[in-house]
């Protein structure tokens, strides 16, 4: 096998112009700059010169409008077919399919469809299924075409002094509690690009989310504009003499975008404030397999407790690009409060 000239290959048959180096691609013509991360980079110079040499050709390429830079790891491309699936999606190759013909299904109305629903997910996102209660799909012809799943909520509290509130509340009050989900998965089918996919999938949860904690049944009634905005207000009740330690004012939804396949803009389409980026992190690579498993799992593998002892031929030691820390609130009209 040949990482660069494997890459080459698959791209040659778009019949796209590419600007080529000696690890990288970059298409002039959709503002796409695929960089290839070998595996034996690692082992041979330290991460600080990797990232030195991405930076160095991306740095090339800065005039270039709208610029997407995407790090193509050596073990994402043998892995499995998602890393190929992606770049056709952002070289605007792949068929496409309406979300607005699709037909939903969740969690609430087919229990039964969970088992198809953890294989999707299992072939069509590069991290695979994570267990996920709340979940919601797009049908078409029979056929699941794209999934979002989520946790169950925790009640997190939010303070104007991290910035972490993104909707227009009381000046006087410092922090507020909320419903807080994590976005756990969103994937589609292969060579499918589900036009509005992920923002019905979204619309739909927080629909039904609404519904379930505002007794008036809010989501018919709020502000659709807004509420695509993220910016409903805080509905028009008594700010005096009320403990806002005891009452929730919303929902939010928190999620993650690894920052080796771009900026996340499909998250700031949705509505989405990028409030932190996160530094990279170790992963394993098995040589053989080109599975990447990680730190505590690299130790149980090796009966070790101590990282610097462990020494496995078998495995490369990389390291990710970091991601992206999203975040979208939505108030309710009135606040709910907690039973102590």
């Amino acid at each position: 096998m040949n990482f660069y000239n494997d890459v080459k290959l698959f791209l040659d048959q778009y019949n796209l112009r590419f600007d080529i180096g000696e690890n990288f691609f970059f298409s002039p013509e959709k503002s796409l700059l695929i960089i290839l991360v070998y595996l034996n980079d690692y082992k041979r110079t330290s991460i600080e010169d990797i990232d030195s040499s991405h930076n160095i050709i991306i740095n090339k390429h800065t005039d270039a409008k709208d610029l997407e830079v995407i790090y193509l790891y050596e073990d994402s491309w043998y892995f499995s077919n998602v890393a190929k699936e992606r770049i056709e999606y952002k070289l605007g190759k792949s068929k496409s399919i309406y979300a607005r013909k699709c037909k939903i299904i969740s969690h609430l109305n087919s229990i039964k469809e969970e088992d198809r629903i953890k294989k999707f997910i299992n072939n069509h996102h590069n991290l695979g299924w994570i267990k996920s209660p709340i979940w919601y799909a797009l049908e078409y012809k029979e056929n699941i075409v794209a999934v979002a799943t989520f946790s169950n909520p925790i009640v997190t509290n939010r303070t104007n002094e991290n910035k972490e509130l993104l909707i227009p509340v009381h000046e006087d009050k410092k922090s507020y509690n909320f419903y807080s989900f994590e976005w756990t998965r969103y994937a589609s089918l292969s060579d499918y690009y589900v036009i509005g996919g992920m923002s019905k999938l979204l619309q739909s949860f927080v629909n039904e989310t609404l519904s379930k904690y505002q007794s008036d049944n809010l989501s018919n009634n709020i502000n659709k504009s807004k509420l695509r905005n993220g910016l409903e207000k805080v509905g028009e009740y008594s700010l005096n003499n009320i403990s806002y330690r005891d009452m929730i004012i919303g929902i939010e939804i928190m999620s993650y975008s690894d920052i080796e396949w771009g900026c996340g803009k499909s998250y700031e389409k949705l509505g989405f404030m990028r409030i932190a980026t996160l530094p990279p992190i170790v992963k394993y690579v098995n040589l053989e397999s080109y599975n990447r498993i990680s730190k505590s799992n690299y130790r149980k593998l090796n009966s070790k407790t101590t990282e610097d002892k462990i020494s496995n031929p078998k495995y490369v030691k990389i390291f990710n690009k970091g991601s992206y820390k999203w975040l979208k609130q939505i108030a309710f009209n009135k606040p709910i409060w907690i039973d102590r």
